[in-house]
């Protein structure tokens, strides 16, 4: 296995580990704003 090839699989690995992490928050931050409309909006 090459480096290129390493890094796109160890890059690949790590975006499907952490989706799950990333679309919680995203979710999290969405309800947030939702429900807490900011002043100067």
């Amino acid at each position: 296995m090459n480096l290129t090839t390493g890094l796109m699989t160890g890059a690949a690995m790590i975006s499907v580990a952490g989706l799950p992490f990333v679309m919680a928050w995203v979710e999290q931050t969405l309800m947030t704003n939702t429900r807490v409309k900011p002043p100067r909006s």
